[in-house]
């Protein structure tokens, strides 16, 4: 996807702030990232995977940038 919309950056931004929010958490994974979104496993899977090529236990574990 060459061109983000805002609705799609706005969504990578409240996943950043969950993520950042529980940086300390160990306990913090795919499972409780997707309850705080209120979305599942494989359509957030999809999202993300559409929106930036990576996982979602990659998001988690080494941000956007990896």
């Amino acid at each position: 996807m060459d061109r983000m919309s805002h609705m799609d950056q706005i969504f990578l931004n409240k996943i950043t702030q969950i993520v950042d929010n529980h940086i300390d958490d160990e306990e913090f994974g795919v499972k409780e990232l997707c309850r705080e979104l209120g979305v599942s496993r494989s359509k957030l899977h999809r999202k993300l995977n559409l929106l930036t090529g990576k996982s979602t236990s990659q998001i988690i574990r080494f941000g956007f940038n990896c």
